[in-house]
């Protein structure tokens, strides 16, 4: 004959379990799915910057795992049962896990959407880089703390597990210390923009075009060709020069003249200068003057102007400027001096 009775509880204590347990996970999960269609965005919702109530719910009702729904309806359907300690503690850990791990993957989903999908209107692939190396930071604090607090209530102690931790901590932070360095100074380049992908910078003896920002190292092709990699803490500590960012060249040109060239044209020469460079696209004239008594030559000190950042466009006009002045001196018949050396022998006078 077949008890009625099994591990305690009769047969219709356990038929209120099971269909209990059945019912509530198949509405949970039916439920759940709805939801989730209800909310789904548009794909032109989806194709816009920005946070909606929509995409924050849809996004929170996909994390929500059957897993934990399934635990979640076993232990409501063990409240219909008297069962042995053991079995109950079993299953009250049980769902204490799962509790943590539900929590984890909502934390996971706050993360992505505050980090990795938030707005970026500027479109920075720097900035992009630098969110998902924080958010994997980030869910890495998230879930050991989770795991930590999922021991703990289990009824492990973690005290020596924490001591344990602290120093090895200590230990990993002294070892990652250039590391953390280069990704905080990432941020910081980030933020602060001294430079972007694509501009032209010079550091110390280095000169390139910024191609990446990463977490740990810049990438610049130099102009000779090669690919430079600069961790980011030794860019923040340097001199940078950002051409990009030139709107006006300063250009300041230096030059003599002989000492026997005569008073007068000495003082035409600032404005046959002057007539030169302002016959020149994309510059502008600011001073020519008869500057320093050298000791081998009189030199004047001229400042221009170009309009544009393009190097290449300066070089151009400092060509045209040098060739015309050249050709306008010869024809004046004004020379340029050089670093000459006049020796005077005299002769001794004889007894």
């Amino acid at each position: 004959m077949i008890s009625p009775y099994f591990l305690g509880n009769g047969l219709s204590s356990w038929f209120w379990a099971t269909g209990s347990f059945i019912l509530l996970f198949i509405i949970t999960l039916i439920t759940r799915n709805l939801l989730i269609r209800w909310f789904k965005p548009s794909e032109e919702s989806l194709a816009q910057d920005g946070f909606t109530v929509k995409k924050m719910i849809h996004t929170f009702l996909r994390h929500i795992s059957r897993l934990f729904l399934f635990i979640f309806a076993l232990y409501t359907g063990s409240q219909f049962l008297i069962l042995p300690l053991s079995m109950v503690d079993f299953i009250n850990v049980l769902v204490r896990i799962a509790l943590f791990y539900q929590l984890g993957l909502l934390g996971n989903a706050t993360i992505n959407l505050l980090l990795i999908h938030a707005p970026n209107k500027a479109q920075d692939n720097a900035l992009d880089t630098i969110m998902i190396g924080f958010s994997l930071l980030g869910k890495i604090i998230l879930w050991t703390i989770l795991l930590l607090l999922s021991l703990q209530n289990i009824g492990i102690h973690i005290t020596t597990l924490l001591a344990s931790l602290g120093v090895g901590g200590i230990a990993v932070g002294l070892a990652l210390q250039r590391v953390m360095g280069d990704i905080i100074s990432s941020l910081a380049i980030v933020l602060d923009k001294p430079f972007v992908p694509g501009d032209f910078i010079v550091l110390d003896t280095f000169s390139g075009t910024v191609e990446r920002i990463g977490l740990k190292t810049t990438r610049i092709h130099s102009i000779t060709g090669e690919e430079l990699i600069i961790s980011n803490t030794d860019l923040i500590q340097g001199r940078i020069h950002n051409f990009s960012k030139l709107i006006e060249r300063r250009i300041v040109m230096s030059f003599g003249v002989t000492y026997d060239t005569p008073i007068d044209v000495l003082e035409q020469i600032p404005s046959m200068v002057k007539e030169i460079i302002e016959q020149v696209a994309d510059t502008r004239f600011d001073r020519a003057h008869f500057k320093i008594l050298g000791p081998y030559s009189l030199n004047y000190e001229v400042v221009f102007y170009m309009t544009t950042s393009d190097y290449l466009t300066f070089m151009n006009a400092q060509q045209t400027i040098n060739l015309a002045l050249m050709r306008k001196f010869e024809t004046e018949q004004i020379e340029f001096a050089f670093p000459t050396q006049t020796l005077l022998v005299e002769n001794p006078t004889k007894p």
